[in-house]
């Protein structure tokens, strides 16, 4: 199978799999499932994005540039593996969270100024995930664009 067959069919399965989550999630019953599902979906389409980029942006390189990916694919791994980690560590401490804020606010009475704290602490946990996904996504594409240079060689 040639390098470029092979990136194709990485796309495509990143897209089946963004797909298969966002479908997923409008098949499941339950309400935390249904926004695992969709998150891990979307996670995945815009891996297939950034990948599909990178690919067509190899094209413009000359052939007479060798160039090793195999630190891209590392870095694309533990982007990956981080993301799913992330999300299901996100789902699990923030349900339990907002439970917990939303009883303290129903049995104490916080001033009309402490609405805009709790508030902003809600939003805060709630665009967690999001913030987080996208500064890891840019992490990973910045650091497989990058050339591998050893700057302390191996005596």
């Amino acid at each position: 199978m040639d390098r470029l067959e092979e990136k194709i069919l990485i796309i495509a399965l990143t897209v089946l799999a963004g797909c298969a989550g966002i479908i997923g999630s409008m098949i499941l019953p339950q309400f935390e499932l249904q926004m695992f599902c969709y998150s891990s979906g979307i996670s995945f389409l815009v891996l297939s994005i950034i990948f599909s980029v990178m690919v067509v942006r190899s094209f413009d390189k000359k052939a007479s540039q060798p160039r090793q990916n195999k630190g891209a694919i590392w870095v694309w791994a533990v982007c990956l593996l981080a993301l799913v980690v992330l999300a299901m560590g996100w789902f699990t401490l923030t349900w339990p969270t907002f439970i917990i804020i939303e009883t303290i606010e129903a049995q104490f009475s916080f001033p009309p100024e402490a609405t805009n704290a709790i508030n902003l602490m809600k939003n805060v946990l709630g665009w967690f995930l999001i913030l987080m996904a996208l500064g890891l996504l840019g992490w990973a594409f910045v650091n497989s664009q990058r050339r591998e240079e050893v700057t302390y060689p191996y005596p």
